[in-house]
């Protein structure tokens, strides 16, 4: 049996959101946002936290062993990653007029 692609979710959730916005008159104008923001928290959130992780681990500190800290790392750079990305294409969105 073939192991399903971890992105393959993302994308698939991002596509679906994408074509709910698209199909709904008012909130056409999310739908940028909505197809990006999965994708922004996928990418953000291992890349982030390996940097935070080996960040903590350079610097001498003790690197958490708890798995609810691991998770909250984890969650908390993938939860930034998705503001940074909404914020961002909020403003893209005004200056071109989307």
């Amino acid at each position: 049996m073939y192991a399903t692609h971890p992105w393959l979710l993302l994308a698939a959730l991002s596509t679906l959101l994408l074509i709910g916005c698209i199909a709904i008159p008012r909130l056409r104008r999310y739908a940028l946002q909505v197809f990006v923001i999965p994708i922004a928290f996928g990418v953000c959130a291992p890349l982030g936290g390996a940097i935070v992780l080996i960040g903590i681990h350079e610097l001498g500190l003790r690197v958490p062993s708890a798995t609810w800290s691991t998770y909250t790392i984890y969650f908390l750079c993938g939860l930034s990653g998705a503001l940074l990305a909404s914020l961002t294409l909020k403003t893209i969105s005004r200056r071109f007029g989307f």
